[in-house]
């Protein structure tokens, strides 16, 4: 038997009927629609998706709450000041160039001593063939040290060390460029958001860095599966727990609130093999 093949009005028909029967797949194709939206309006403009990319990723490592406790502090209002008028006058200041260096340096040095305990790790020997190497008048010693690296670059450690470098590489760009001046971003309906958080990361660059993971006393962290919390959050947990200060209330309060276990039943229920208990569910 030959099956009709369905034109466009058709298949839209039938999956409209699909949506109407069946409520996870009317979620699905709503979250397909969401995607091809993003595909035709948003991803071509290649400078709106770096912007708004640049804007994640200094929400997502420093909450709202965090920030406002760092802008009491004194030195870091004189740098907002100071970044305020680089947005007015289309320029970057040396100064604040100058202090943001300075403030990585110590970030920058704790990354490299983590490269170094991994490389170790690693490459055994090796280490320190690759160290005399760099030191060297050789033309090929880049060939010889990328040919070492790379044939470990199946282990873990490997994969570590380059996340390491790639923290670097980018903790070395200062915060903003002066194109990111001539096209500002508002957020919240607040114009100088950004600002304030390129003022906080020249002030705190260690803030917009994960490194705890890397820390020995993180292997015996009991809650490294809370996946669900923002950086922040985590952060925050991770910190009690060195102190000895950690409350285990905390991970239990987001089941223990009001109005968990509705929208966990309520998702539930969107399941097919749960479509019959739903009057069970209910109770």
């Amino acid at each position: 038997m030959i099956k009709k093949k369905l034109d466009e009005e058709e298949k839209r028909k039938f999956i409209l009927e699909q949506c109407e029967k069946d409520p996870l797949v009317k979620k699905m194709v709503a979250n397909a629609f969401k995607k091809q939206k993003i595909k035709k309006e948003l991803l071509p403009n290649k400078d709106l998706v770096e912007s708004l990319i640049s804007v994640a990723l200094l929400i997502n490592f420093v909450s709202d709450i965090e920030a406002k406790h760092y802008f009491k502090d004194p030195e870091y209002n004189e740098i907002y000041k100071k970044v305020k008028k680089s947005f007015l006058s289309n320029t970057i200041d040396s100064e604040l160039i100058t202090l943001y260096n300075a403030n990585i340096a110590p970030v920058i040095k704790r990354i490299n001593y983590f490269i170094r305990k991994y490389e170790r790790k690693i490459y055994g020997k090796k280490y320190s063939e690759i160290q005399t190497l760099k030191k060297s008048d050789r033309s090929d010693k880049d060939k010889i040290i990328r040919s070492i690296k790379k044939s470990h670059s199946n282990d873990p450690l490997y994969k570590k060390i380059r996340s390491l470098e790639l923290e670097k590489e980018q903790l070395r760009k200062f915060p903003y460029s002066t194109e990111d001046i001539k096209s500002p971003i508002t957020v919240s309906g607040d114009p100088s958001f950004l600002q304030k958080y390129y003022a906080l990361k020249i002030f705190k660059p260690e803030l917009f860095v994960i490194l705890y993971i890397y820390e020995k006393k993180y292997d015996k962290f009991p809650f490294k599966w809370l996946s669900h919390l923002s950086t922040p959050q985590y952060r925050f947990l991770y910190d009690a727990f060195k102190k000895g200060k950690f409350q285990e209330d905390f991970i239990l309060y987001e089941v223990n609130a009001d109005g968990f276990f509705d929208e966990f039943l309520k998702n539930s229920q969107l399941l097919p093999f749960l479509w019959k208990e739903n009057a069970l569910l209910n109770k």
